[in-house]
């Protein structure tokens, strides 16, 4: 009950954030703002490299910097002044800093439980991975790409990359992506043909799709 509670007393302090933000936010800025989404963000960079590679003799590189535990590492003192320079209230700001601050937290496995720990970094959910490049060529041939190289260490080219869930190749093509797309929706529908036979009413069937 009490995490269902904090839950959505999260959810109201987000609604919060995002109708105080202000709409003049870095125009490459797309999560957490109106009218906006991963969608834009996906067009907006496949309209860039298609606009590109309609240049004679050109290619495009893609760099992907990977910041999926990037929560992490969130600094909470640092976070608060950012959003107070947003314009965000500072009773709002407090509350933030507190929520994030002074936090226990423990590791259980089956009937074992760890120490308690103090946690004054990161945001309660799940640092740089990797950094794969995708290198789109249309020219005969492919043309001759010389490696990228970063503090030393040589960035890995791929053929293929996954953007805001979407499969990118470096032919631009939509084949893997909708592969992808058919392999998830079969094995969903494995799981409703499985539980469909006990007698479930199509609600609960669409609940769990």
């Amino acid at each position: 009950m009490t995490s269902t509670i904090t839950k959505c007393f999260e959810r109201l302090v987000m609604a919060r954030i995002n109708s105080s933000v202000p709409d003049n936010l870095d125009p490459l800025q797309f999560a957490y703002c109106r009218n906006r989404s991963t969608t834009d963000a996906i067009s907006l960079a496949l309209h860039s490299a298609l606009e590109h590679l309609d240049s004679k003799d050109t290619y495009v590189r893609l760099l992907f910097i990977d910041y999926s535990s990037v929560f992490n590492t969130i600094i909470p003192s640092k976070l608060v002044t950012k959003l107070q320079d947003l314009g965000l209230n500072t009773s709002l700001c407090n509350w933030i800093l507190d929520f994030l601050t002074n936090r226990l937290q423990s590791v259980r496995i089956g009937s074992n439980t760890s120490g308690t720990i103090i946690l004054n970094t990161g945001a309660p959910q799940g640092c740089i991975l990797s950094l794969p490049e995708l290198v789109i060529d249309f020219r005969k041939g492919g043309g001759i790409h010389a490696p990228v190289y970063i503090n030393g260490a040589q960035v890995e080219r791929v053929e293929s990359v996954k953007l805001l869930g979407v499969n990118i190749t470096n032919s631009l093509s939509w084949s893997n992506h909708v592969d992808a797309m058919a392999k998830k929706a079969h094995q969903r529908l494995y799981f409703l043909r499985r539980i469909k036979k006990f007698g479930l009413s199509p609600l609960t069937l669409t609940n769990f799709y």
